[in-house]
């Protein structure tokens, strides 16, 4: 209306011309943010499009020089060769023209073995993701009640395909005055789930066995042990639901709190979850790190002096600069000359004992909250603590779970989808980039 003559661009002016010169000033952006970074992490993994086409994603994590969390997608671009750990380390080899391989202090994935030994062939760590391993380990102690969990799915499954059973069910939860909600059917990938489909069901478990009495009698074959075994099952499983919930944030850091999570469900359950993640010096360091966590320092580390020592040794121990010349020992002669060099010898500051005075008066800081930002309570000490800022840098920027990854593939099914279908890999990789990084 403003201006009649304008044309709005056609699809294929914005498929060829917008979309690459914004997908390119976008890149240029995210580089050069990237290269500020002292320290980066990666997390990846890979999903096949609804097309049948492999795509690998790799996200960048990092805290920046106000200290705080960011992160972007590197890419999530088509993989059409075999997953050999072989082929899946040449990808990953493939970010060094980001100029960010001497930077790379950790790679996050699932524990997929060619995933594994594609990370373990390169000069980079791994840490496998938190919230697979909780995964497997909820998924295999779910074997314990397959038969229970069968009977719940079959009765979702009838309210599910049948309209007028959904309706009877809602007329009921309505005359028992309960909350009018749908039952949850279970995935197979995702224990999350499982737990959810129990649970939705034992709040409303009184307004299911009426309608089931009225429409279909016979699924109704839950005995009262198993209904007591179930509700016993959803309150341990409830704990594992919210660890998951917790890690899979992307937006605060999360890998300082595996041990604590980890403490916490041992407690609840009474047995060992994954002593590999609590022995795992990257989690320990980074839970030392982090301020909210003053708990752990004192009831999860066992013998805190070695850790101290481990934190040590961290630091560059390097020879003591050499001293400077000084006019006095340009001098030919000089009574003081002596003196001055044992002073001076004095003055040179000592790194090793540096850090070990740094470490202790850090040990020795009041818990903040839980809820708090430890990086907002960094970047206020980074002045008091300058060396393990820098080390915090390398361990908190470190994500717990490959979960941003999962997400953008949660978007690549938006953008890949039915009416799509034809979306050239290049292009979609392109719109996925810019989705995420595009601000």
């Amino acid at each position: 209306m403003i201006l009649p003559t304008y044309t709005l661009p056609g699809r294929k002016t914005v498929s060829n011309s917008l979309i690459p010169k914004l997908f390119q000033t976008t890149k240029e952006r995210v580089q050069q943010l990237i290269a500020e970074a002292d320290a980066i992490c990666l997390t990846t993994d890979d999903w096949t499009s609804l097309n049948d086409v492999s795509y690998i994603a790799l996200n960048a994590h990092f805290i920046d020089k106000d200290t705080a969390l960011k992160y972007f997608l590197l890419g999530c671009t088509e993989f059409h060769e075999r997953h050999t750990a072989e082929n899946v380390s040449n990808l990953f080899n493939e970010t060094i023209h980001w100029g960010i391989a001497n930077k790379i202090t950790e790679i996050i994935t699932d524990n997929a073995a060619n995933i594994v030994a594609a990370v373990h062939s390169t000069t980079w760590r791994h840490f496998p993701c938190f919230a697979h391993t909780l995964n497997l380990t909820v998924q295999h102690s779910l074997d314990a009640i397959n038969e229970q969990l069968d009977k719940v799915k079959a009765i979702v499954q009838y309210f599910k395909h049948s309209s007028s059973s959904c309706i009877r069910l809602t007329a009921i939860q309505k005359q028992m005055n309960l909350p009018i909600l749908e039952l949850n059917q279970s995935v197979v990938t995702r224990w999350n789930s499982t737990y959810g489909m129990p649970d939705r069901l034992l709040k409303i478990k009184d307004a299911v066995v009426s309608a089931l009495a009225i429409e279909k009698p016979r699924l109704n074959n839950l005995t009262l042990y198993e209904w007591t075994l179930l509700e016993k099952c959803v309150e341990i499983l409830k704990i594992f639901y919210e660890v998951t919930v917790d890690m899979s944030t992307e937006k605060s850091v999360s890998i300082s709190k595996v041990m604590v999570l980890v403490k916490i469900m041992k407690t609840q359950v009474e047995r060992a979850i994954s002593q590999s993640i609590e022995n795992n010096t990257l989690a320990t360091e980074a839970a030392l790190l982090d301020p909210t966590h003053f708990y752990i320092r004192r009831n999860i580390i066992s013998g805190l002096n070695s850790i101290k020592k481990k934190l040590r040794s961290l630091f560059v121990d390097e020879e003591p600069p050499p001293i400077p010349q000084t006019s006095s020992q340009l001098t030919n002669v000089n009574v003081w000359a002596e003196f001055e060099k044992e002073i001076e010898k004095e003055m040179v500051r000592n790194p090793t004992a540096a850090s070990i005075i740094e470490i202790d008066k850090y040990l020795n800081e009041p818990l903040i909250k839980r809820t708090d930002d430890p990086l907002q309570w960094w970047n206020e000490s980074r002045l008091l603590y300058p060396n393990l800022y820098i080390l915090m840098k390398r361990r908190l920027c470190v994500p717990a779970t490959s979960v941003p990854c999962e997400r953008v593939f949660s978007k690549a099914g938006q953008v890949i989808n039915t009416k799509r279908s034809s979306l050239k890999p290049e292009k979609a990789s392109q719109v996925l980039f810019l989705q995420q990084n595009w601000t």
